[in-house]
This record gives structure tokens, sequence and C-alpha cells, in this order.
């Protein structure tokens, strides 16, 4: 009867409704669930574009790679040239207690190089593969086995507290290098060590110096004249990055 089409058959007052759904609203909730699922994974991909998009235009480019050259040290033995390559590399660096300690230095400093070795010093433009010479009297008549073409540049190492007959000697194998034709043209650097200690020379005169001992040597190649604490490597860096202003490295002035 009428009743029974609409409670259970506990009667008509104390039944519960029947719980029934017509095929058209399964239909239209299955229909409904895909278009939001559609909107979700619309939205995704626009995330992730505009993601991309962002990143392409704020990221910045990566840094060019720097160039590699040659070089190599010189000097005699207790110039600074070991000092300053293991000042640039964080090698053995220590702390001075007062200015002029000669004796603290001495202590301190790095066992002069016997033979060669090479260290890479990565500057702002440039990397230098520094080759450095054993400045004895025992190593220096090999010198000219390790000039080549592969030799892009020279630093060549004074003592600038050397007595006026020691800077002679120094000057003069200076001289006989710059003489070699295996290096012709190619930048040089003389590099006055200890210019923090007392007696050091001023850098007019060590200049002064170069120009009298290599009169024509700025019509036939670079050449940078620096004083330098060899045991700051800030200091080193600084004279070494302007160095590197000899180079063409692809690079535009600004």
């Amino acid at each position: 009867n009428i009743g029974e089409s609409f409670v259970d058959k506990g009667g008509f007052g104390g039944g519960r409704r029947a719980k029934s759904r017509c095929p058209g609203s399964v239909e239209a909730e299955d229909s409904m669930s895909s278009i939001v699922k559609g909107a979700q994974l619309v939205v995704a991909v626009v995330r992730i574009k505009c993601f991309q998009l962002y990143r392409g235009i704020f990221r910045q480019a990566d840094p060019p790679p720097r160039p590699h050259f040659d070089l190599i040290a010189a000097g005699l033995t207790g110039t600074g040239k070991t000092t300053l390559l293991a000042a640039l590399n964080g090698e053995g660096a220590v702390e001075v207690g007062a200015e002029g300690d000669t004796a603290q230095r001495e202590a301190d400093a790095p066992t002069p190089t016997n033979g060669f070795s090479i260290k890479a010093v990565q500057l702002d433009r440039v990397i230098f593969n520094v080759k450095e010479l054993g400045g004895s009297d025992k190593f220096r008549p090999y010198w000219d086995k390790y000039y080549s073409v592969d030799v892009d540049g020279i630093i060549f190492t004074l003592d600038a507290t050397a007595t006026p007959d020691a800077m002679d000697d120094a000057l003069a194998v200076l001289a006989e290098m710059d003489g070699n034709p295996a290096l012709d043209g190619v930048p040089l650097l003389v590099l006055g060590c200890k210019k923090d200690l007392d007696g050091a020379c001023s850098l007019e005169t060590l200049e002064s110096l170069v120009i009298k001992t290599l009169p024509d040597v700025r019509q036939r190649r670079m050449v940078r004249v620096s004083l330098a604490n060899a045991r700051d490597a800030d200091d080193v860096k600084a004279i070494l990055n302007d160095f590197s202003s000899c180079y063409d490295t692809g690079e535009e002035e600004s």
C-alpha cells in the first residue's frame, strides 16, 4: 500500500525514510569531480610555468670560466717566493706579534723550495698556475730547463731589505733571465718582498733599480714593479690582480 512504499515495516510513524539515488545525480557528481580535478591540474601546470619563468628572468647567469695562465716564480733563496705562495694558498699563515720581528718571521717561514713546486692561484679574472723555481746556487743553473713556449709570465722576487751588494747580485740574475730568448715578450712582475720590515727600500728606489738594470724592458714586454708583504695574502692578491690586466681574458674592460 501507499504507507509501505515510504516506510519500513515497523509502521508509518516509526520507520526511516528510504535512501535512494537516481542515476542522473550520480552522473552529475562524477562530472563535477572530473571538472575539479582538471582545474587542479591546470592550476598546478600554471604554477610550474610561472616559477620557471621567474627563475629564468631573475636567476643570475653562471659566470664564465676563468682562463688559466702558466707563470714561473723565480728569485734568489730567501726573497719570499715560497712565503707569498703559501700565504695565497692559506698554508702556514702565522700572525707576527711585532712589526719587524725578524727572528719570529724566520721561525715561521715555510721551508725554501728545493727544485720546484706548482701552485694554482685563483684571482678575480684569471687563475695563475705558478711554477716556483728554487733559488739556490745548486738549482739556479737549471732554471732555463723550465723556460718554454708554455710560459705566459714571470714573477721575480727581490728582497726589499737587501744590502746594495746583495741587490746587485739579484738584479744580475734578473737581467740574465730577461735576456733568455725563450721568455721574449712575456709579462714580468718584479716583486720587492718584505716591505713591512725595517730597512725596506721605497717603491721609487726599486723601480729605478729595475729600469737601470733593464733599460729597454718596457719596449720588449709589459712590466709591473711592486712592493709586497709576502705574508699578507690580501696584499699579494691585489698586486696579482693588477698584474692580471696584462693578459687578454676576452672580457671587455669596464
